[in-house]
This record gives structure tokens, sequence and C-alpha cells, in this order.
């Protein structure tokens, strides 16, 4: 008798349930990282519509303490701090996303070429992985926004240029792992194409752990951004990064103590919601 063929519904259904049995394998934790990373990207992307103040502009006292107008009170001149930390998640949350998009693509290609062409192609690579492995990335990085200028596209720049090593090296090694697994091995023996190995067996089974190491990732990229911020190498000023809007306040830390420590939250809030989002995607794919 021969089956009844699958419907769109079926596969839609089937879909549905196979994400409610990801998600229950999955603890609070990690819900609410996957929740507040949604909530971040949300709120940073649609900042510019949900601040009550201008983040550029004085809108009242300075040293303002927090009211109901101004829940984190206002700065050394007069502009809204919570206004300014919803505005300053866009310039330190996107550019960590862009760090980390630009070396999974750069590394995840280099490394993809080693371990499907491997020989001298993979020799070259790894050596020059190993390169921009050694160099002292964030001292360099510095130093190439310090000569082409301040800015969140230079630093975006100046990141990625040395931030994609790792995910070749990630990248060769899953390659490699999955190259040798039987079922790999019966597809080659089946005459099966070089691009139908890549693309139907390599790729889906090296995505997961790059996606769960990108994912964690993202919070060690927002804390170097934040870094660069601190430092002045960030958007110039007035822009509400917030690393810049902790170091501009550090000197009202025992007075106003709320304007250095806000940004400082922020920060350490999307840091650790990406960390638990990788725990969350991490144990979805084990589920998967």
């Amino acid at each position: 008798m021969q089956a009844a063929p699958v419907g769109p519904s079926a596969r839609s259904g089937w879909r549905a349930a196979r994400w409610r049995g990801q998600l229950r394998g999955t603890t609070w934790s990690d819900k609410i990282g996957l929740a507040g990373v949604l909530l971040v990207t949300i709120v940073a992307l649609f900042s510019s519509f949900l601040v009550p103040h201008n983040p550029l502009i004085p809108v009242a006292s300075p040293f303002q303490h927090p009211t109901g107008a101004h829940p984190l009170g206002t700065d050394n001149i007069g502009r809204d701090e919570f206004s300014r930390v919803i505005a300053g998640l866009r310039l330190t949350w996107f550019p960590a996303l862009a760090v980390v998009a630009i070396g999974v693509a750069i590394g995840g290609t280099i490394g993809l070429l080693s371990g499907v062409y491997g020989g001298w192609l993979d020799r070259i690579l790894q050596r020059l992985t190993d390169l921009f492995l050694v160099i002292p990335s964030v001292l360099i990085a510095i130093a190439v926004i310090a000569a082409i200028g301040p800015g969140v596209g230079h630093t975006v720049i100046a990141i990625s240029i040395f931030w994609w090593p790792w995910y070749s090296r990630l990248v060769r090694g899953e390659v490699k792992a999955i190259a040798a697994r039987p079922h790999v091995e019966a597809a080659r023996l089946a005459k099966a194409s070089r691009w139908r190995l890549l693309t139907r067996y390599v790729l889906p089974g090296a995505i997961p752990t790059v996606l769960v190491t990108a994912t964690l990732d993202i919070a060690n990229v927002i804390l170097i951004v934040s870094l660069f911020s601190f430092l002045g190498l960030g958007a110039p000023a007035p822009a509400p990064e917030l690393g810049a809007m902790t170091a501009g306040t550090l000197d009202s830390l025992t007075t106003s103590w709320w304007l250095p420590l806000s940004p400082a939250v922020a920060i350490f809030l999307i840091a650790y919601l990406s960390n638990l989002a990788g725990d969350g995607l991490r144990h979805m794919m084990r589920t998967a």
C-alpha cells in the first residue's frame, strides 16, 4: 500500500513539534537568554522611536536625580540618561553582531576551503591563520583605529581583521571531523560530487557548532567594542555609546553614581544575555 504524500500542513506541524521539543530541552535561563537577545535586538533596532527624549540635546538641569520623567536622571549637561542608554544599545549591539558576522564569513570560508581541499591550499591558509593568531590583535586594532580615525565603522573593521582566525580553525576542524564519518565516506564511495558532499553533508553538520560559538562570542565582542568606546576610539561625541558614556561620567561616581553605573550595567546585561542565549542554542542543537 502506497503511503500518502506529506502535505505542507503536515510538514509545518512537524517543524512546530520539533521546535517545541527543542525548547523543552532548554532551561529557564536559556529561555531568558533567547528572549532577552530578541528583546535587545528589537529595542536597538527601534531605539529612535522608543527614546522619550532626544539623547543628544539637554532636556533638564544637569546632574538631576532619577525621577519619573527621567528614570536614570540626567548627565553633566542635562541630557536624559535613560534615552542615551537606549540609544546606545544600537551603537554597541549591532557593531558586535557585525564583527561576529564578518568573522564567521571570512574565517568560515577559509576554514571550509582548508578542510575540503586540503593539501598545499590547507597548509598555506592555516599558516596565514597562525600568523594572525600570534599577532597581539587588540593592540594592533587600536593602532589601526588611531591611524584611520575613530568611528563605529572603523572599529568594526579593525576588530574584524583579527577576529576571523578562530572561526577558520573551528570550521576546518568541523569539516575534517564530518568528512571522516561513515555516512560521508559512503556518499563519497557512491561517487557523490564534491559539491553534493559539501552542501548535503558537511555544511549542515558544521553550521550548528558555528552558530552556537558565534552566539557565545558576541559577549566577548561587546566587551571589546565597549573597551574601544571607553578609550575614545568609537563614535565621536556626542554619540551615545555605552563605553564612552561610562568613561565620560566616571568622575561623577561618588556624587551621581547612576551616571557611570547605568551604561556599565547595560553592557553587562547584553553580554550576559548573549551568553545565556548561546547556552540555549547549544541545548536546542543537542536535542535536535
